[in-house]
C-alpha cells in the first residue's frame, strides 16, 4: 500500500508540475514586436525599447489591430498595463494615458524580426523601409511596417515621400489602420490634404466614421484651414460622445480656440477650464497637458492677466521633453514669439528666441510648408527691428520651396508687404479667392517701389551713418536701406 501510495503521490505530483508549467508559459503569450518607440515614453518613465515584445496576460491575443485599439479606447481613459519580454525575462509594464505613437508588429510577421535593429537612427528609414517592400510583396500584406515607415518619414518632414508612399499603405490597412496610419503622418500633411485623406478614411468604411481618432483629426484640419463652423460642430460632436476621456478633452481645447478666434472671451475661458480639469484628471503630466498650457498662456497673455508668459513657458518646456521637434512645438514657439512682440515694451531678445526655435522646429518637420515660411519671415522681422540686417535680409531673400513651387519672387521688405507675402506661398490655384491674393501680392511690390523712390531721392547727412540710402540701394540692400531711412532726422515723408 505504501508503495502503490508513493506512486499515486509522486505522479499527482508531476500532473500538477505540468499543469503549472503550462499555465505559467500559455498566462503571457509572445503577440506583437516594438519597432518604434517616442521620446515621450521615456521622458513619461515608460521603460520600453525598440525589439520589446508586448503581450496581455489575459484576455484575446494582443495584435497590432488589438494595441491600436487599446491606444483609442483604453489609454485615453487610463493607463494600460501589459506584459513586457526583454531579454527573456517577462515584467509588468504601464503604457501611460494618451498617444502613445509606438509601433509595433506582429511577432510572427517576419520571420527574423528578433534580430532586426532599429537603434541606429541613421539607418532606421533604410531599415524600415527595406520591411515595408519584403512585406508589401507578400499575399495579404500587413501595413504595420509602412506605419513605421511613414512615422519616421513624417520624423524628417520628408512630404514628398509620404505623398508617394502613403497610397500604398492606406491601400492595405484594415479600418484601424488607416486611421493609424494618418496619425502617424498627419503633421507632414498640408491641412486641405488631411482633410481629404480622412474623407476616405470615413468613406471606406462605418466603423472608422464613428472613429473618435479620426474625428479628432477632422477637426484638427478644419482647424488648421481656420474653418470656424466646421471645427465647430465637429468638437461638439466628439465632446458630446467622449466629455469624460481624452478625446472629449482635445474637443474642448479645439472649442475654447475656436471662440477665442471669434472675440468669445467667456465661451473661451470655459471650454479650457473643462479641457486643463479632463487633461489634470488623466493625463496631467502627458501632451495634452502642455497644449492646454500653451493655449492657457496664450489666452491669459491676450487679455492683460498676470503669469500668461510663465504659463506659455511651461507648456513650451513639456513639448521640449515630450515631443521635441514637432509641429505643435512649432506652432507653440511661433505663438510665444508674437506674445514676446505684444509684450510692452516689446521683448526682441526673447522674440527671437521663440523665432528661432519656431523656424528650428518647421525646418525639419515641414521645410516646404507655409508654417516653415511664416517662421522664417517672423525671425526676418524680428532681426529687422533690431537692425541686424545682414541675417534678416537672408532670411527675407532666401528662396524656398514653397514660393519655388508655387512661382513667387522675391520678398518685399516693408512691414505691411511682409505680412502679405508670408501667405504668399498659400494661393490657390483658381477662383476668386487666387485673384485676391494676387492683388494683395501687387500692393506689396508697388509699396517696395514707393519706398525705393523715396529712398533714392533723400540724403543720410544727419543719420550718422558715413553713407547715403541712395548708396545702399544701389548695393542691392534694400533691409539697410530700410534701416537707414528709419534712422536719419529728416521731415520728410513717402508719399
Amino acid at each position: 500500500m505504501s508503495m502503490q501510495s508513493d506512486r499515486a503521490v509522486r505522479l499527482s505530483c508531476m500532473i500538477t508540475t505540468v499543469l503549472w508549467m503550462t499555465l505559467c508559459t500559455s498566462a503571457v503569450r509572445a503577440d506583437v514586436r516594438v519597432v518604434q518607440v517616442s521620446a515621450r515614453m521615456a521622458a513619461l518613465g515608460t521603460d520600453l525599447q525598440s525589439g520589446d515584445v508586448l503581450a496581455t496576460r489575459s484576455g484575446p491575443s494582443l495584435t497590432a489591430q488589438r494595441f491600436r485599439q487599446l491606444e483609442w479606447t483604453d489609454a485615453q481613459s487610463a493607463p494600460v498595463a501589459l506584459q513586457r519580454q526583454r531579454a527573456g525575462q517577462w515584467q509588468s509594464v504601464s503604457l501611460p494615458a494618451g498617444e502613445w505613437a509606438v509601433d509595433v508588429v506582429d511577432v510572427d510577421a517576419v520571420a527574423d524580426a528578433a534580430t532586426f535593429d532599429l537603434a541606429n537612427a541613421a539607418q532606421r528609414e533604410s531599415q524600415l523601409r527595406e520591411r515595408w517592400q519584403q512585406t508589401f510583396q507578400l499575399s495579404t500584406p500587413s501595413a504595420a511596417w509602412g506605419i513605421a515607415l511613414l512615422r519616421e518619414l513624417a520624423r524628417q518632414g520628408k512630404a514628398t515621400e509620404i505623398q508617394t508612399l502613403l497610397p500604398d499603405v492606406f491601400a492595405v490597412a484594415s479600418a484601424a489602420e488607416r486611421v493609424a496610419t494618418l496619425y502617424a503622418v498627419h503633421s507632414a500633411l498640408t491641412p486641405q490634404a488631411l482633410r481629404e485623406w480622412t474623407q476616405k478614411a470615413q468613406a471606406s468604411s462605418a466603423t472608422v466614421a464613428n472613429d473618435p481618432a479620426l474625428g479628432n483629426l477632422t477637426m484638427l484640419a478644419y482647424a488648421l484651414l481656420r474653418d470656424l463652423p466646421a471645427t465647430e460642430s465637429t468638437a461638439k460632436a466628439l465632446f458630446s460622445n467622449h466629455a469624460d476621456n481624452l478625446w472629449g478633452m482635445r474637443a474642448a481645447l479645439a472649442l475654447a480656440l475656436n471662440a477665442f478666434r471669434q472675440h468669445d472671451h467667456a465661451q473661451a475661458e470655459a471650454w479650457l477650464a473643462k479641457a486643463e480639469a479632463l487633461a489634470a484628471r488623466i493625463a496631467p503630466t502627458g501632451l495634452d497637458s502642455a497644449n492646454a498650457q500653451v493655449l492657457r498662456g496664450v489666452i491669459d497673455e491676450r487679455l492683460g492677466r498676470p503669469g500668461g508668459m510663465a504659463a506659455l513657458e511651461g507648456g513650451l518646456q513639456r513639448f521640449r521633453v515630450l515631443d521635441p521637434n514637432s509641429a505643435a512645438h512649432g506652432r507653440a514657439a511661433f505663438n510665444a514669439h508674437f506674445i514676446a512682440l505684444s509684450q510692452t515694451p516689446r521683448d526682441l531678445i526673447l522674440a527671437e528666441r521663440y523665432a528661432r526655435e519656431a523656424l528650428t522646429v518647421m525646418a525639419r518637420v515641414a521645410p516646404a510648408s507655409n508654417a516653415h515660411a511664416q517662421a522664417r519671415t517672423a525671425l526676418a522681422d524680428v532681426l529687422w527691428r533690431q537692425l541686424q540686417l545682414t541675417e534678416a535680409e537672408q532670411l527675407f531673400t532666401r528662396p524656398s520651396n514653397c514660393s519655388l513651387r508655387r512661382g513667387a519672387t522675391r520678398m518685399p521688405w516693408t512691414r505691411s508687404a511682409t505680412k502679405r507675402s508670408a501667405l504668399a506661398c498659400n494661393w490657390p490655384r483658381s477662383g476668386r479667392h487666387r485673384d485676391v491674393w494676387k492683388t494683395r501680392w501687387r500692393r506689396a511690390a508697388k509699396l517696395k517701389r514707393q519706398w525705393l523712390d523715396c529712398l533714392t531721392t533723400i540724403s543720410c547727412e544727419r543719420a550718422h551713418c558715413g553713407k547715403t540710402c541712395c548708396d545702399s540701394v544701389q548695393d542691392g540692400s534694400w533691409m539697410r536701406a530700410m534701416a537707414l531711412r528709419r534712422r536719419q532726422i529728416s521731415t520728410r515723408r513717402c508719399s
